[in-house]
């Protein structure tokens, strides 16, 4: 962007040469005479009660140390103006050249007019109007009938431009466009400070290349370190992600974005969505991250996935895709028929897995889970089969006071059609389970151990439990088994933290 952005120093720099040293105040004071230098021919004429100095061939004139050249003028000395035809040339400084057609000039005002075929030059760097106007005693130079700069890489056309001398800085004003082999930036108005060096825009700008497109109406450029910042609707789309943002902070050459406030996220291709207030994207780094009540989304056809933490960072793939989500600390997540916290979490987008880790809880239904970890595999919408390493504990109510519990050291619970099916559980498997009739009537309790168990799930609730490898249990009247053996060892009751709607995951 730094090279790309070159034309526009080389035309506040041009302008800047043909506008540069006004007239001091002593100067704009005093009226300096219109000097013939040279002319082939001289006439005189009477029009309209004036007299005029027709200069014919080679014409040579002088006003406060401008030449102006032409192949003829006629001139006025009583208003100390004239006015120049064809092969019109002024040179101010000795890189700085100014053509057309015609030219009118007033040495009282110091206005100079210049119409038809106009080309302003400096070395290779071209710029043409129909008509330029540049007044001396402001340092104004400007254009408003299309004006267009060339270079050998670069062509800038605007309907409008100036430069105003004494604070360094130049306009261009109303479709303003920029083309050259990297990038088209596209404005309604860009403003450039020749000293500082930083370009702003106003208005609907664009600035597209191969493989990113910017938008913002407000925001500045600093060509000499490659920075921008960009406000009011501003966004970036880079491959297929989209960045938006109150106020987004740019460095191209890192390939680096900065967003502050309202801050969202896209992936296109994956279908997520990250939303914070603070977020830093690293595109050639791979990675994204997003703090300050972020929240991701994870986009599917029947339900959507909404998951929120201290930080969320998304993790690219070689196409620039999301690969995993990473959110850590105090994560928690809602869909409609699976919720959960942990302290971190990692999704997998290609394996459609996520990972709980660090004291985890997982809820599906009526059922609450926890382990010193917990996977759970989907396929893409509906959750395949979940996993609880170490430490397995499923509790499920009966009541305020009923509690089916089962623990194990691994258990893996596989789904039907979206819903939790059945459970195996290996390793110290124990279960606490009220049995009941189908009118509700408590039969009693059943305790019991094994080496391996499977429990079948109807309707969110246990249906039967089977028993293998050395079992031990008893069936016992609810009178025979106290309170405080109703509950196996690590019994935690955290349905007070499980989401009822998507935007508690903030609680």
């Amino acid at each position: 962007m730094r090279f790309s952005l070159f034309l526009i120093s080389m035309i506040a720099g041009l302008l800047f040469v043909w506008a540069a040293s006004p007239a001091s105040d002593t100067q704009k004071q005093q009226t300096t005479r219109v000097r013939i230098i040279q002319a082939d021919e001289l006439r005189f004429e009477r029009r309209m009660g004036q007299d005029i100095r027709r200069l014919l061939g080679n014409v040579i004139l002088e006003h406060d140390e401008v030449l102006m050249y032409c192949d003829s003028a006629h001139m006025q000395e009583a208003r100390n103006s004239f006015e120049a035809f064809s092969k019109v040339k002024i040179n101010s400084g000795d890189t700085l050249f100014l053509y057309g057609d015609y030219l009118r000039y007033n040495g009282n005002t110091r206005l100079a007019e210049v119409f038809y075929n106009v080309r302003l030059v400096d070395d290779s760097t071209v710029l043409t109007t129909e008509q330029l106007n540049y007044n001396r005693n402001s340092g104004i130079a400007y254009y408003e009938r299309d004006g267009k700069i060339t270079d050998p890489d670069n062509v800038l056309t605007s309907r409008s431009g100036y430069y105003m001398t004494e604070e360094k800085r130049a306009h261009f004003r109303k479709n303003v466009v920029l083309v050259n082999p990297e990038y088209v930036m596209r404005s309604d108005t860009l403003v450039y400070h020749t000293e500082t060096q930083l370009t702003r825009f106003f208005g609907p700008t664009t600035i597209k290349d191969d493989e990113t497109f910017i938008y913002c109406e407000n925001g500045w450029y600093d060509t000499n370190n490659d920075k921008a910042q960009f406000s009011l609707n501003a966004y970036i789309i880079s491959g297929e992600h989209k960045i938006n943002g109150d106020s987004l902070y740019y460095e191209r050459e890192n390939e680096f974005a900065k967003a502050i406030k309202n801050v969202t996220i896209v992936d296109t291709v994956q279908n997520v969505v990250l939303k914070g207030n603070y977020a830093e994207y690293f595109k050639h780094m791979g990675y994204t991250f997003i703090t300050d009540i972020p929240v991701a989304i994870f986009i599917e056809n029947s339900d959507s996935l909404y998951l929120h933490a201290d930080t969320i960072r998304a993790i690219f793939n070689e196409d620039q895709e999301v690969e995993k989500v990473k959110a850590y600390y105090r994560a928690k997540f809602f869909r409609h028929d699976l919720q959960g916290a942990s302290d971190s979490l990692v999704y997998k987008m290609k394996d459609s897995l996520i990972v709980m880790y660090f004291d985890p809880v997982l809820w599906t239904g009526e059922n609450q889970m926890t382990a010193d970890s917990i996977q759970i595999k989907t396929d893409g919408e509906t959750v395949e089969t979940l996993t609880l390493f170490n430490s397995a504990f499923m509790v499920s109510r009966n009541d305020t006071l009923q509690y089916n519990q089962v623990k194990g050291r691994n258990m893996t619970g596989f789904f039907a059609d979206g819903k939790l099916d059945y459970i195996n559980i290996t390793g110290n498997a124990e279960t606490i389970y009220y049995v009941k009739e189908e009118d509700g009537n408590l039969i009693g309790i059943n305790k019991a151990v094994a080496s391996r168990m499977r429990i079948e799930i109807e309707d969110s609730k246990i249906k039967r439990i089977f028993y293998f490898e050395t079992p031990d249990g008893n069936m016992l009247p609810d009178r025979d088994l106290p309170a405080s053996e109703r509950t196996l060892q690590g019994f935690n009751w955290l349905e007070s933290k499980r989401p009822k709607i998507w935007t508690e995951i903030f609680n």
